[in-house]
């Protein structure tokens, strides 16, 4: 009878102990890490202060409304797009919707949510770049270069000046490349999984990197382990992924969007070519880009002829087989026979990936180069310059070039051929030309901020006193300069961060004022015409709107959506500010009925015979007079 006591002492002594292990585990691994952590928070900060963050606009035109109305239902009521976001497959901004919900205060959320995955975007790539290369000089310079902005097609981004969901999953996708690449698979997979949940269109890049891998290696090793284990084994490892990310695959494989015709995919290149329709781009984008990727070819191609682990570089060597496949069939079923799912996914956004791959195989070369001769030596800065400081890829033709020369014994002939073929054909397309001359500007204007600007100087100085203190034999000096940095970041560094990028309201212009009246003295169901080519009227106003050209990028995932939002931009002038502000007030109250419109946002330049109940320098709004 005394049993099931018993079993209870068992159970919680037992479930104490792996409490216990798993503590001592992250409390290891927060040790281990310490050093990084610190110096990754202040790189982040300062980072966070270079991209000039901002809060309400671009993507945040649609993401926040939608965060909003999750936990607030009476906000946007009869505002369609709002009605997409069953379309919106994500959970990350439920999750912060629902922050937001119990603690209040949404852009201190979101710089906070900024800041931590900035820290851990900078923490993942130095843990993927030792899990390549074993070398801890090229995990630091891989911080380093992958600071600034680098060549990407189809308008994707690797940092953001807002947090969104294609900011936030990055360190994750990054931690599960650098456990795939140290052989924990399943880890790996599951990671990938629960990444899924923040941004499934980015992981759609990455699973099928994953899954190619580990399809090659059960080839490989399929005499050995026999194929009814290899398989077993490959769906282990794939159902890791499905079980983390079902959540979000059931969601969008229960959401088809809508009908798919030629009316969608011309209203989808108007408004969205510059993603899905790469025949409309510019083809010195595609010149560009393809010289950045031959650089990093040539670094792969070096590196392996040095490395003990052939499989880790053949590993590359796949993802970047999935990215090229990738894109080849953005073309042809984009631009040849448009397929909805391809347009959908705008596949072409993969080169991100392919983009980071090629910049750590550059921070390979940078230290393999800068430990020869004299050449190298000039060819490791030449290199590092053109990484860090966008103006100089312009140079990129010429780094080509001396690398053919200064490595032919370690390249093979047919990447020779290629680096060599992609320079003639440089000649014969459009391309950015070479500078006249070498400029120093972009060396003064990227050091300057750090010198000049007071947050910045005592950020930058705060790491080189903790390097310094770090480096001396007496470990008490690391333990109190880590002290003394972190007192400084919490009590100085981030209050100061937070009042730079959050600025009073008064101090934000006029069109944001305008929506802070408007949420205080109108009421929470009005629905507003707005000038179409202005964006975010939804963030401060909490007001539902008839139509923003912003509001287009929800014609990707809703195709019902996309007929109706086209009607209306249609009606209000699309971009086209000339048109918006000439309309006359009687067309402005047939909209207004039309579209069940109660006010309407119009620029002081022209005065409409409508009763006026708000007026700053540059926006009026009017009451609609539809008796």
């Amino acid at each position: 009878m005394f049993r099931p006591l018993n079993y209870t002492k068992e159970f919680q002594y037992i479930t104490m102990q792996k409490i216990k292990i798993i503590a001592k585990t992250i409390y290891k691994h927060l040790q281990d890490n310490a050093s990084l952590i610190l110096v990754c928070t202040i790189i982040g900060i300062i980072h966070l202060l270079y991209q000039n963050y901002q809060f309400g606009g671009w993507n945040h035109s649609i993401q926040i409304p939608i965060l909003k109305s999750y936990f607030h239902t009476d906000l946007y009521p009869n505002d369609r797009m709002i009605e997409t976001r069953s379309y919106f497959i994500t959970f990350y901004f439920m999750f912060l919707g629902l922050i937001d919900r119990i603690f209040g205060h949404l852009e201190l959320i979101f710089l906070i949510a900024y800041l931590i995955t900035e820290v851990l975007f900078f923490i993942a790539v130095y843990h993927f770049a030792y899990a390549l290369f074993k070398d801890k000089n090229v995990a630091i310079l891989a911080v380093i270069l992958l600071f600034t902005p680098k060549p990407i097609i189809g308008g994707d981004l690797i940092h953001w000046d807002h947090h969104n969901h294609t900011h936030a999953v990055m360190p994750y996708i990054l931690f599960s490349l650098a456990l795939f690449m140290k052989g924990h698979t399943r880890k790996a997979y599951g990671l990938l999984g629960f990444a899924a949940n923040i941004h499934i269109q980015s992981v759609t890049y990455v699973v099928p990197m994953f899954a190619l891998v580990s399809f090659v290696d059960f080839m490989q090793n399929r005499k050995t382990t026999g194929w009814r284990n290899g398989i077993l084994t490959l769906l282990k490892d794939y159902s890791f992924f499905i079980i983390f990310g079902l959540p979000c695959l059931a969601w969008a494989f229960a959401k088809s969007g809508g009908p798919f015709n030629g009316e969608w995919i011309a209203q989808l290149y108007e408004r969205s070519k510059h993603h899905t329709f790469p025949f409309s781009w510019d083809k010195k984008e595609f010149t560009n880009y393809l010289l950045f990727f031959t650089l990093g070819i040539l670094s792969w191609m070096i590196a392996i002829k040095n490395s003990d682990d052939k499989k880790i570089h053949r590993n590359f060597a796949l993802f970047t087989l999935v990215v090229l496949v990738f894109c080849g069939m953005a073309i042809v079923f984009s631009e040849y026979y448009p397929v909805k799912i391809i347009l959908r996914i705008q596949m072409f956004r993969s080169t991100k990936f392919l983009t980071i791959f090629m910049a750590l195989y550059s921070c390979y070369i940078i230290k393999y180069f800068w430990d020869k001769g004299t050449l190298h030596k000039i060819l490791a800065i030449g290199t590092f310059l053109a990484l860090l400081l966008p103006e100089y890829l312009k140079f990129m033709v010429l780094l080509i070039l001396l690398y053919q020369f200064a490595e032919t014994k370690k390249l093979h002939w047919g990447v020779l051929a290629f680096a060599t073929g992609v320079l003639i054909l440089r000649v014969f397309v459009p391309h950015e030309s070479l500078p006249d001359k070498f400029r120093t500007e972009e060396i003064t204007g990227f050091v300057s901020p750090l010198f000049e600007d007071k947050l910045r100087v005592i950020l930058t100085v705060l790491l080189v006193f903790w390097l310094f203190m770090k480096s001396q034999s007496k470990r008490w000096l690391t333990y109190a300069s880590t002290i003394i940095a972190c007192l400084v970041i919490i009590a100085y560094v981030l209050p100061a961060t937070y009042h730079r990028v959050v600025l009073p309201y008064e101090k934000r212009g006029a069109w944001i004022n305008m929506q802070l009246w408007i949420k205080d003295n109108t009421p929470i169901d009005a629905m507003f015409i707005t000038p179409p080519y202005l964006q975010s009227f939804r963030v401060f106003s909490e007001r539902g709107a008839v139509a923003e050209w912003k509001d287009g990028t929800q014609q990707f995932f809703d195709t019902e959506y996309s007929f109706e939002w086209w009607e209306r931009i249609t009606d209000l002038g699309k971009e086209d500010k000339a048109f918006y502000e000439n309309l006359s007030k009687e067309r402005l109250l047939e909209l207004c009925k039309k579209y069940s419109a109660s006010y309407i946002v119009f620029p002081t330049t022209k005065k409409l015979d409508l009763p006026s109940i708000y007026e700053n320098k540059e926006f009026r709004v009017y009451k609609c007079d539809q008796a």
